[in-house]
């Protein structure tokens, strides 16, 4: 094991089905001290939705208190680097702070500034800069990082003969993800397809509301469940499926976390993202791209293939890829443990 030096980082960011906690978790795996910290100072529901609408000044005095003692703790605690992950509380006076503190600080988004715009006002205060939107890294100079998926997602493979379900969905119902997901329904029953369903919302009143504006959802509203699902049920989900339902942000290009854990887990993706070109061959190759799903080639859809895949594809799809890239990002160098059964072709 190689010596990592003074380097301590800390990951700051939402509380987000855990993703934040494993990037530290691969950090800490590899040697580097690393701990995680929640950008909120509180995660009910009221507080969640007022800092997605951009009300925080509901409560701007605890959530100041909240950053000050997050500074204070950062400062005690001797960190070299600050790594914000797809923040949307984390304010310009907190990024200047920790910088006049003498800490190296950096970004990595995985949603579009279209979805969020707030780190623009800080990002050249940032060292490294990276995102999963191609078009935020051309327009703002960041580096193109794609997302990753965890090794449970490999664990759960099967073969591909082996598949419960021919079509599946897990997800938050956010936005028109209810409207696609009745659509596959109706598509399901036509071709005499199966369709397993795992919907969640964070709440069941607040999905009621969502109905009043799109009435769509009432027809998932039995269906909906406000309790999350275990990341090895859904690599198991996945695994049993032969195509998985993937619908990301409107505009959006990056691939999504589902992305890579629906190919991990050796199952075919059929998604409305135009963005999945980026993917290398052999993984493009299990995609099928959709604008409406009544315009599916059910054809061209029996012609994805699922299985096993090849090490340099898997070591693409890996969160040991991601955080290969976050390290380069945030200039660590030689500072860091580079573990030692990275790939060479990398991608």
């Amino acid at each position: 094991m190689v010596e990592v030096g003074e380097v301590k980082v800390a990951l700051i960011g939402p509380s987000f089905f855990s993703y934040v906690q494993s990037i530290r978790d691969e950090f800490v795996r590899r040697g580097l001290k690393s701990d995680y910290f929640d950008e909120r100072h509180s995660n009910t529901i009221f507080s969640k939705i007022s800092y997605r609408l951009g009300l925080s000044f509901l409560f701007s005095n605890k959530k100041n208190e909240y950053f000050d003692a997050l500074i204070s703790r950062l400062i005690a605690g001797a960190y070299t680097d600050v790594l914000l992950v797809d923040v949307e509380v984390v304010d310009e006076p907190f990024v200047a702070s920790l910088v006049q503190n003498g800490m190296k600080v950096h970004i990595y988004m995985w949603d579009s500034s279209q979805n969020k715009s707030g780190f623009l006002k800080f990002i050249s205060l940032v060292s490294g800069k990276g995102s999963f939107e191609p078009r935020d890294c051309a327009k703002y100079g960041m580096s193109y990082i794609p997302l990753f998926a965890e090794d449970v997602f490999a664990s759960a493979r099967l073969p591909a003969n082996c598949r419960k379900f021919d079509f599946s969905f897990c997800g938050t119902l956010h936005s028109n993800r209810g409207y696609f997901v009745n659509e596959l329904r109706k598509f399901c029953v036509s071709m005499g397809l199966t369709f397993e369903e795992w919907l969640f919302f964070h709440s069941k009143w607040l999905f009621a509301v969502t109905c009043l504006f799109r009435p769509v959802n009432l027809r998932s509203f039995f269906k909906v469940s406000d309790k999350g699902f275990s990341k090895s049920d859904v690599a198991k989900l996945f695994a049993e499926s032969k195509y998985v339902l993937d619908i990301p942000h409107s505009g959006q290009r990056g691939l999504t976390a589902r992305t890579f854990e629906v190919l991990r887990a050796g199952s075919c993706l059929v998604t409305s993202n135009q963005g999945a070109d980026e993917l290398p061959v052999e993984l493009a190759s299990r995609v099928l791209v959709f604008d409406e799903i009544k315009n599916i080639d059910y054809a061209e859809l029996k012609r994805l293939e699922g299985g096993p895949i090849s090490a340099s594809a898997d070591y693409y799809l890996s969160i040991g890829r991601f955080v290969d890239q976050l390290v380069e990002i945030m200039g660590l160098g030689e500072r860091y443990l580079i573990s030692n059964n990275i790939l060479d072709d990398k991608y």
